[in-house]
């Protein structure tokens, strides 16, 4: 007896919910195009203009193509999502990515035959219920579903718990057994035994796991924060920075430290988990783009003594030493390449301001002199602004 085909939508592009993804992908699109625009402005605007080390070149870059590619990607990705189905029919199952450019994204189109799979298994995640899988093995290879992903267009779209308190199979299984895809599958594959095999026991950390779970959901939390507190520290908030150099020992060593504990965490309690080392790398990269504008405001929040404005005079070796006070570090912060600091030669003098932070490094306040510089390029030239013609 044949069986009605169905084909399954995502979840996000079922007509409940399609309109409402749009809107969000929309405004997210605008925010990251604007904060994108804002930097771009920031760096190149004549009034805003000052200069900018490799560093600083590489930090606005990043900014930059980051938010561009975010900005742009995220309502075509919605519309990918909206075109992707897996059909369940008499014949097998068949999942299509969408197509387009970004359909690789989420992985190649596939389909298996009925007689082609061999056995059906959950791959139950600990206390995350959505990130179950459907783990279709046929002789040479094996095919993976999220059924809290697919729902039938033509009922209403289903909401599951995103927990479970003290999960067990059991009580997993009467909500996965109830999940479109699941009853496509039992309802042409009854033999798999979806819906009553290995129904009982305790779900063990790690069985055959897969997909997002609490400790990678926190992680991928944790590198989203970074970016966006290092973005907006770096370019909208941090007027010091360090005189020599960030501290790359302490920095790195922070960062591999955390992906090191990150990665005994998921080992422990996620033992069976091979894409471990990835997620740890992704933790120790975020807690490097924390630690950078974390550790020069940990230097100023416990800084002993306030920040001091002192004349230096530029040496010979285009380096600034301090007149007054020995003590005060030596400042490399001269550009050859810049028409504002050409300005100055050897001898010349100039007042910076420098604090020694409570964690031992000097950081010098860059606000007052982003403001001469923007002054400068603003009236194109220092003689053009003293001279009135602007």
């Amino acid at each position: 007896m044949q069986t009605r085909p169905i084909s399954l939508v995502h979840r996000y592009a079922h007509p409940e919910r399609f309109t409402r993804s749009l809107i969000v992908a929309i405004v997210l699109s605008f925010a990251f195009l604007a904060i994108s625009a804002l930097i771009f402005y920031l760096q190149t605007h004549p009034a805003t203009t000052t200069d900018t080390d490799g560093w600083d070149k590489f930090q606005y870059l990043a900014a930059l193509i980051g938010g561009l590619l975010l900005g742009l990607l995220l309502v075509p990705a919605v519309l990918t999502l909206r075109r992707q189905t897996v059909r369940i029919d008499d014949l097998g199952i068949q999942f299509d990515n969408g197509g387009g450019w970004l359909g690789f994204i989420f992985g190649r189109s596939w389909s298996l035959r009925w007689g082609e799979i061999e056995h059906a298994a959950w791959q139950f995640t600990p206390q995350q219920l959505r990130a179950t899988r459907l783990a279709l093995r046929a002789e040479k290879d094996t095919r993976l579903l999220v059924p809290w992903v697919w729902l039938d267009p033509n009922q209403p779209a289903s909401q599951t718990p995103h927990s479970i308190w003290r999960p067990t199979r059991a009580k997993f299984l009467p909500i996965l057994e109830h999940m479109p895809i699941a009853e496509a599958i039992s309802a042409r594959r009854p033999d798999l035994g979806l819906a009553t095999a290995n129904a009982e026991g305790k779900i063990t950390k790690g069985f055959d796991l897969n997909g997002v779970t609490p400790v990678t959901g926190l992680i991928a939390a944790t590198m989203a924060f970074g970016v966006l507190y290092f973005i907006v520290e770096n370019y909208f908030a941090l007027s010091a920075f360090y005189v020599n150099g960030p501290p790359w020992v302490v920095l790195i060593g922070a960062a591999i430290a955390s992906g090191a504990i990150i990665l005994a965490i998921l080992r422990r309690t996620e033992p069976k988990r091979s894409d471990s080392p990835i997620y740890a790398l992704l933790f120790a990269i975020a807690i490097g783009f924390i630690a950078y504008p974390l550790s020069i405001r940990i230097n100023m929040w416990t800084a002993p003594q306030p920040a001091i404005s002192s004349p230096y005079q530029l040496g010979g070796d285009y380096l600034w030493h301090p007149t007054h006070n020995p003590k005060l570090p030596v400042l490399d912060i001269y550009l050859k390449s810049s028409q504002w600091w050409r300005q100055f030669g050897p001898g010349d003098t100039h007042h910076f301001t420098v604090q020694h932070g409570g964690l031992g490094d000097w950081l010098i306040d860059m606000k007052a002199l982003h403001q001469e510089q923007q002054n400068f390029y603003h009236c194109d030239g220092v003689l053009d602004c003293t001279g009135g013609s602007h």
